[in-house]
């Protein structure tokens, strides 16, 4: 039977994150993402959320296995990396990307 950790090592892995990735994108501590490692603890209910939410899945499903499973061609493989790069930007970096992107699709619907 899959647990919690099975499935989190599962989306982790497809999206080729590591714990760290995971720590820093939901703002969680290092050691609290290795202790669901070892099983030593359980995520809180908010905390389930940011990574149900990172990894576009249904908390229910990260912590029962039932429900919405993860649609497994969500992200090709070059936006998977481009996904992990992002994670380890600041928040200020992260404005910027998001930033240039938006000022690119605007300027892209505007041609089109």
């Amino acid at each position: 039977m899959s647990d919690f950790t099975d499935r989190l090592t599962e989306e982790m892995q497809y999206q080729g994150l590591r714990k760290a990735d995971i720590a820093a994108a939901c703002d969680i501590p290092d050691q609290t993402v290795r202790n669901w490692w070892i099983r030593d603890s359980m995520p809180t209910a908010d905390k389930a959320v940011k990574l149900a939410k990172l990894f576009h899945v249904t908390v229910e499903y990260l912590v029962t296995g039932e429900g919405i499973a993860p649609k497994k061609e969500l992200f090709t493989q070059e936006e998977k990396e481009i996904q992990k790069r992002y994670l380890t930007l600041s928040d200020h970096d992260k404005n910027m990307v998001i930033s240039l992107i938006n000022t690119a699709y605007l300027a892209s619907n505007h041609l089109s």
